[in-house]
């Protein structure tokens, strides 16, 4: 029973942060009005190659990636 409160909290919380940060960093983007599922599947779950250096981190996405200019917008509001 602990462990399905847990995830219900986890749910919770993600899902108000999501309505959070479409509200405040998304609210003149085409995404003011999309469902936090559909910011997850469209921004969040994306195939990238990551490459960790001493001096920094390099996220690549592929190049048909058609969300390219919202994911970057996402990424910096966060």
């Amino acid at each position: 029973m602990s462990s399905n409160q847990l995830r219900l909290w986890f749910s919770s919380f993600a899902y108000t942060f999501f309505v959070w940060l479409r509200g405040e960093y998304l609210s003149d983007s085409e995404w003011v009005r999309s469902q936090a599922s559909t910011l997850r599947l469209k921004i969040l779950k994306v195939s990238a190659m990551v490459k960790v250096t001493v001096r920094r981190i390099r996220i690549r996405l592929p190049a048909a990636y058609p969300y390219w200019d919202s994911w970057l917008r996402f990424s910096r509001a966060l």
